[in-house]
């Protein structure tokens, strides 16, 4: 994507590349590099985490997990923490449950004292414009199932 427009109205120059298809831990660090850019987050990267939560069974899923990360970073004298889950358009089990209360539990457990879940978009009026446009945009072209 080139020229975005931040949060601040401010327009980025650089370009910036997300794939279509999420290949692996690089493509999550770098939307996790346009997300902070553009919503003019002036957070520095060390106190920035990446970690992955959709785990299932036994077989081996990208690491670090989450579940490991929420326990971790008090250990690390990381005290106060906000979650986002920018892979989820909409709240589910997975971040209502599995990261807002069960990852609250661990991390407090574990020597943290502030958990703050961002909620995801859901239905926000802003992302169903977009939705709405993006919709309008391929009626023309596509069957709408």
């Amino acid at each position: 994507y080139n020229n975005i427009i931040t949060t601040n109205n401010e327009v980025i120059s650089g370009e910036f590349q997300i794939e279509t298809f999420a290949p692996g831990k690089h493509h999550v660090q770098n939307v996790l590099g346009v997300i902070t850019t553009c919503l003019s987050l002036n957070i520095p990267k060390e106190k920035t985490v990446v970690s992955f939560q959709s785990r299932l069974g036994k077989d081996k899923w990208m690491e670090p997990y989450t579940d490991e990360t929420l326990e971790n970073l008090p250990k690390k004298g990381v005290k106060n923490l906000a979650i986002v889950c920018p892979a989820f358009v909409s709240d589910c089990l997975e971040t209502l449950e599995e990261i807002s209360v069960e990852g609250k539990e661990e991390f407090i457990h574990a020597g943290g004292e502030n958990f703050h879940y961002i909620p995801c978009l859901n239905d926000e009026d802003r992302w169903i414009e977009v939705v709405k446009t993006l919709c309008e945009e391929k009626l023309g072209e596509f069957y709408l199932v």
